[in-house]
């Protein structure tokens, strides 16, 4: 590909459009990765480039959420996870290989994520304990406009967190 890929082309093109029954697909903006996106009935992809996401556990579930996530263009994505990733775990956990075995999920999925999956958004990594640092996991959250909490031995958070985001 000769020239560079748009990935926020929202605003410079001033795009409103929406498809409907019977009306002709627009043109293709030219290397805008999220053009489809963009024509797509009732879909808002302004809306997605502009969330906040805070991903707690980035074993099975959380590695898809944050592929996702990526791929679809959010702003920024905040990845916890205080685990190493185990042989075990890979036939589920779809950001990690053999060769990732022992290493920090939440590293290994960043690093992943940037190199193979990333599209615009900006990704931060936080390799901890949310129980024992739990004043990081607050600010995290209150910079967040979207949280998932994926593991189940954090679930319980889920309530103090909304009480301490909201304070």
């Amino acid at each position: 590909m000769s020239e560079k890929a748009e990935v926020n082309a929202t605003n410079k093109y001033n795009l409103k459009y929406i498809i409907r029954e019977k009306e002709e697909i627009p043109d293709e903006i030219s290397n805008d990765v999220f053009d489809r996106q963009r024509i797509m009935k009732n879909f808002d992809q302004s809306t997605i480039e502009q969330q906040h996401v805070f991903v707690l556990g980035v074993g099975g579930i959380g590695s898809s959420i944050a592929m996702s996530l990526v791929r679809m263009g959010v702003d920024s994505i905040y990845l916890l996870d205080r685990d190493v990733i185990e042989a075990s775990n890979l036939n589920r956990q779809i950001l990690f290989g053999l060769s990732d075995v022992g290493k920090s999920k939440v590293k290994t999925a960043t690093q992943h994520l940037k190199e193979f999956h990333n599209l615009r958004t900006n990704i931060y990594d936080y390799h901890l304990d949310a129980v024992t640092n739990w004043s990081t996991v607050v600010e995290i959250a209150k910079k967040c406009t979207v949280i998932f909490i994926i593991s189940i031995t954090e679930l319980f958070l889920i309530m103090q967190l909304i009480h301490y985001v909201n304070l």
